[in-house]
C-alpha cells in the first residue's frame, strides 16, 4: 500500500485547525507547526506578538465566524469576547482531536523545495533548530505577520513613539495623552472609540474614506447587520449591489429594474392597495425620475475632503439642531462617499461606535500626513500642524511571509487565493480577507479543496488556463477601486468566493430540495450567507450541525413582512430577468455573481 501524504500545516489558529481536521480526514499524516504556546492565532493575548486586546470583540457576527459543522454554543453573544472565540476554537480542537498533530512553541524559520519534498527548518523555544522533510506544506499562518511601516517623510524624528494596533492590549495605557491614529480599518474603528474614552485629545488621520457598517439593525436594532448580506439579495454584481443600498443616489440598478418590470412593479402595487403592504421603500413612483438623471455612485478617494465633510456635519449638529441620528446617518454616507469605491468593492469597516465620538468631538477627523518636521510636529494635507505623545499605526500588515523567499510574491500566481500557480505541493489558507462575512468560514472551505485536490478526488485546471483565470478575477476584483494590485491580493467578495469554492465541491445547496421544508429554506435564502449551509448537501455533508446552526438564526427579530416580500422579489423574479438579460445582451453587469 502506498504510504499517505505527509503534510505540514504551518499556523495553528482558525485556518491551522480546520485544514489538520480535513487533511487527517482525507487519510494524510498531519504535522503542524506554531511558534506561539497555545493554539489560537491572533485570538491569543500576548503583550509581544500580534493580536488581540483586552476589549477585542468579533466585529463579525458568531454565525459567519463559525465552521460549518462546529457550531457555537446558543448562549454565545452575537459578537463574542476574544476569550469566548479563543474558547470556542480549542474545543473545536479537541472536538476533533487535531490539537495533539500540533507542535506549539516551534517557529518555523524557513521552507524549501528539493525536487518534489518540501524542507521545513523549525526552532524551538530553546532555539535548537531541527528540520523535517514532507510531501506538501499548507501554510496558515495568515498576513499578522509583518507590520506594514509608516511610509512619511520625516517619520524617523517620531520613531520612539510609534506602536502598531496590534500590540496595543490596553487602551487605558493612553490615559491623559494626545494620540494621533493612523488608518482607517476595523482596527483604526475600535481603537479610536475606545482610546478617546481615556485621551487628552484623538486624532484619526485618513487618506481616504471607508465603507462603514452598522454593527446592529433590524425592526428592535437588536441583530447583527451582516444578517443584510443574505442569499437573496447580494448575488447583485458590485456596481448594482451599491445601487440596492444608496437609492438616494437615483442609481442605474433602480432605473433597469423599473424599465424591465414595470409589469411586476403595478401588480405589487395592486397587491399594497388591497393588503395594505408597505413597499414605498423599495417601489417609490420617485425612483422614475431616476431614468432620466445621470448617476455618479461616489466621490473621490479623498481624506481632504472627507475632513471638511466631517466638520460641517458637525458645525450643522451644533447650529441648526439636526437631530443626531440624522447626522450619524449622514456621516456614514459621507465616510463611504470618499473611499472611492462602490459598497462592496472594499472592505468593509463593521464597527461604527467611532461615529458618535466624531460627532461628539472626542476624535477630530484630519486628512493624510505631508510629512513630520524635524522636532516632532506633522504636518497634514490641510495645512494643520500638531504634535502628539503617541502615534498609534493602524495601515496594515504586509503580504509577506517571514519563511518563504521575499521574491516569492514578486513572481507567482496564486489560484483562487490558495495555489501558487508552477509550484506544486504548496498551498495558502485563510490569506483572504473578505467584504463582509468571516475568515474562518472562507479557510474552511479553502482547507476542504485542497484536501480534495492532494487526495486526487479533484483536478486542477491546467497551469495556462489557472493564470488567465488569476488575471481575469484580479482584473474585476480591482475595477470598481484604484488599490495597489498584489499577486497575493487578501481582498474577495465573500459570496461569489465561497459561491465558487462550493460549486467546486459539490456542496452547493440544492434549492429545490428545500421547497418542502420552509422554515430551513426562508434562513437559507433570506438569513446570514453562513457556513452551514454548505454541510446540507453534498460530499461530506452534515446535516445536524447544520440544522443546529440554522435554528440559532431569529428572522423574526430583523425582519418584517416587507422585508420578507422585498427579497422575495429580488430573488425569485429579478434574478432570473437578468440571468437572462446576461445572456441576451452578454453583459457581464447583469450576471448573479452565484
Amino acid at each position: 500500500m502506498k504510504p499517505s501524504k505527509k503534510v505540514c500545516i504551518i499556523g495553528a489558529g482558525p485556518s491551522g485547525l480546520c485544514a489538520a481536521k480535513e487533511f487527517l480526514a482525507a487519510g494524510f499524516q498531519v504535522i503542524g507547526y506554531d511558534k506561539r504556546p497555545e493554539i489560537g492565532g491572533i485570538w491569543n493575548l500576548s503583550g509581544s506578538s500580534p493580536g488581540v486586546s483586552l476589549r477585542t470583540h468579533a466585529s463579525s457576527s458568531k454565525d459567519y465566524l463559525q465552521f460549518s459543522d462546529y457550531p457555537m454554543p446558543f448562549e454565545a453573544p452575537f459578537f463574542p469576547h476574544y476569550s469566548d472565540y479563543l474558547k470556542y476554537l480549542k474545543n473545536y480542537g479537541h472536538h476533533f482531536k487535531v490539537i495533539q498533530y500540533f507542535q506549539l512553541n516551534s517557529e518555523v524559520t524557513k521552507i524549501n523545495q528539493v525536487d518534489t519534498r518540501w524542507i521545513i527548518q523549525v526552532k524551538n523555544k530553546e532555539g535548537k533548530i531541527k528540520t523535517e522533510d514532507f510531501d506538501a506544506v499548507a501554510i496558515c499562518s495568515g498576513l499578522h505577520e509583518t507590520p506594514n511601516n509608516l511610509q512619511i517623510r520625516g517619520i524617523e524624528f517620531v520613531e520612539e513613539k510609534i506602536i502598531h494596533s496590534s500590540l496595543v492590549k490596553e487602551p487605558k495605557q493612553f490615559e491623559g495623552k494626545k494620540i494621533l491614529i493612523i488608518g482607517g480599518g476595523e482596527s483604526a474603528a475600535d481603537l479610536s472609540y475606545e482610546v478617546s474614552e481615556f485621551s487628552k485629545e484623538t486624532a484619526l488621520s485618513l487618506r481616504r474614506g471607508v465603507a462603514v457598517l452598522r454593527k446592529l439593525k433590524g425592526i428592535n436594532k437588536m441583530t447583527p447587520a451582516d444578517y443584510d448580506a443574505s442569499r437573496a439579495v447580494y448575488w447583485l454584481s458590485l456596481e448594482f449591489k451599491h445601487d440596492l443600498f444608496h437609492p438616494e443616489q437615483n442609481p442605474p440598478f433602480l432605473r433597469w429594474m423599473h424599465l424591465f418590470f414595470l409589469p411586476v412593479y403595478s401588480l405589487l402595487l395592486l397587491l399594497r392597495r388591497l393588503k395594505k403592504f408597505r413597499l414605498s421603500s423599495l417601489f417609490s413612483i420617485s425612483y422614475f425620475n431616476s431614468l432620466f438623471n445621470p448617476s455618479v455612485r461616489h466621490g473621490p478617494a479623498s481624506g481632504l475632503e472627507l475632513s471638511k465633510a466631517c466638520e460641517n456635519l458637525i458645525s450643522l449638529t451644533k447650529n441648526r439642531g439636526k437631530s443626531k441620528k440624522e447626522t450619524l446617518e449622514c456621516l456614514l454616507k459621507t465616510f463611504e462617499w470618499f473611499s472611492g469605491g462602490v459598497h462592496s468593492s472594499q472592505p468593509f469597516t463593521k464597527s461604527d461606535k467611532f461615529l458618535e465620538n466624531i460627532l461628539e468631538e472626542k476624535i477630530r477627523v484630519l486628512p493624510g500626513i505631508k510629512e513630520v518636521s524635524s522636532d516632532g510636529e506633522f504636518i497634514f494635507e490641510n495645512g494643520i500642524i500638531d504634535s502628539y505623545d503617541v502615534i498609534i499605526n493602524c495601515t496594515g500588515f504586509l503580504t509577506k511571509v517571514p519563511f518563504l523567499n521575499s521574491s516569492f510574491f514578486e513572481t507567482k500566481q496564486i489560484y483562487k487565493h490558495t495555489f501558487p500557480i508552477d509550484t506544486e505541493g504548496l498551498v495558502f489558507i485563510g490569506f483572504t480577507r473578505p467584504n463582509i462575512g468571516a475568515m474562518p468560514p472562507i479557510a474552511e472551505m479553502q482547507a476542504r479543496w485542497v484536501a480534495k485536490v492532494w487526495s486526487k478526488r479533484k483536478i486542477l485546471p491546467t497551469q495556462n488556463q489557472m493564470k488567465v483565470l488569476a488575471q481575469r478575477e484580479g482584473a474585476y476584483l480591482w475595477e470598481y477601486k484604484e488599490q495597489e494590485k498584489r499577486v497575493l491580493i487578501p481582498f474577495v467578495n465573500y459570496h461569489e468566493y465561497m459561491s465558487d469554492l462550493a460549486k467546486i465541491l459539490g456542496c452547493h445547496p440544492r434549492i429545490w430540495k428545500l421547497l418542502f421544508n420552509p422554515p430551513l429554506l426562508k434562513k437559507l435564502l433570506f438569513g446570514p450567507f453562513a457556513a452551514y449551509q454548505f454541510r446540507i448537501h453534498g460530499p461530506n455533508k452534515n446535516r445536524p450541525a447544520a440544522l443546529q446552526s440554522a435554528s440559532q438564526i431569529k428572522l423574526g427579530d430583523y425582519m418584517g413582512l416587507e422585508e420578507y416580500y422585498k427579497q422575495s422579489y429580488f430573488y425569485f423574479i429579478i434574478k432570473p430577468c437578468f440571468l437572462f438579460l446576461s445572456k441576451l445582451i452578454g453583459s457581464q453587469k447583469f450576471k448573479p455573481i452565484y
